[in-house]
């Protein structure tokens, strides 16, 4: 199988990609509220790159923190663009381990 070239990929995202980030992003929300969370809480995006996500979550939970986990540096300099005080960590996901606990992953 091919391996996906993630820095291409940002640079010119698939043109279906608004669509499919679209429906994800809907189930995610719904997912996110049936955990009746109510506290503020902390989430791990693992894979996050750029976060299509990011910002709709922000606006209608109560987050805490939220850090973008990604091995793709073009991904997360997209995501450090347009949210400056994000915070974002390049790491390999098949090896990276962090002490930190999240609420939701």
């Amino acid at each position: 199988m091919k391996q996906t070239d993630w820095e291409q990929y940002y640079h010119s995202p698939l043109p279906t990609a608004f669509y499919s980030r679209a429906v994800i992003r809907r189930h995610l929300l719904g997912m996110i509220r049936a955990t009746g969370l109510k506290k503020k809480f902390s989430i791990a995006e693992l894979g996050g790159g750029g976060s299509c996500f990011y910002e709709k979550i922000n606006k209608r939970f109560s987050v805490a923190e939220y850090t973008i986990f990604d091995s793709c540096l073009a991904g997360l300099q997209a995501f450090l663009r347009k949210h400056p005080n994000g915070k974002a960590v390049r790491a390999d996901l098949l090896t990276y381990q962090t002490e930190k606990k999240y609420d939701l992953v």
